[in-house]
């Protein structure tokens, strides 16, 4: 039943993503559910799910754009593994304070190793088009923070009593056997 319900969230986020929420943008920021997501994976230590959510959600969102292919993929997964890190090895992540904490430095992550991959991508000829480095960015990684902060607040509670059903599920199937 944990498969089959990850595997379904995985499909509906992606979705979600890539067809419905690019229409809902706060000065050009999109919310990102697949990063909100990640990180309540990461914060409820569910982190071989997050690491799939990360590959396979990149590929999506690879597939989808058109940017370079892999550059999604690439910068997800290097975000779950700071993600995890951060939360494994550094901060307490019971309180609301830290959550809102791990998902700025996810959002502030994700886009500088998003631009970092770019920049390479363009230094090597693989890409052309600009990386975007002005003040009209400042305020778009700002905006983009609050953003992700607030999708984090409203889905980090429905993540969170999934996962802790699929847990009392789950202990209550092992003691049946």
């Amino acid at each position: 039943m944990k498969t089959f319900f990850f595997i379904l969230s995985l499909v509906f986020v992606i979705l979600l993503q890539v067809a419905f929420l690019p229409h809902f943008t706060l000065y050009q920021a999109i919310p990102n559910l697949i990063l909100a997501v990640l990180v309540s994976w990461c914060i409820l230590q569910s982190y071989n799910q997050a690491y799939v959510l990360a590959f396979l959600a990149g590929l999506s969102l690879d597939l989808y754009s058109g940017t370079l292919f892999g550059i999604h993929t690439l910068t997800l997964v290097c975000v779950a593994l700071i993600t995890y890190l951060i939360t494994q090895h550094f901060l307490n992540k019971d309180d609301l304070f830290t959550r809102l904490m791990i998902i700025i430095l996810a959002t502030l992550g994700y886009q500088f190793i998003f631009l970092g991959f770019t920049f390479l991508a363009k230094l090597l000829h693989l890409v052309d088009y600009s990386i975007p480095l002005s003040n009209q960015y400042l305020g778009f990684l700002l905006w983009q923070i609050l953003v992700n902060a607030i999708v984090l607040l409203i889905i980090f509670p429905m993540i969170k009593a999934s996962h802790n059903f699929l847990l009392r599920h789950e202990k209550r199937a092992r003691v049946e056997v």
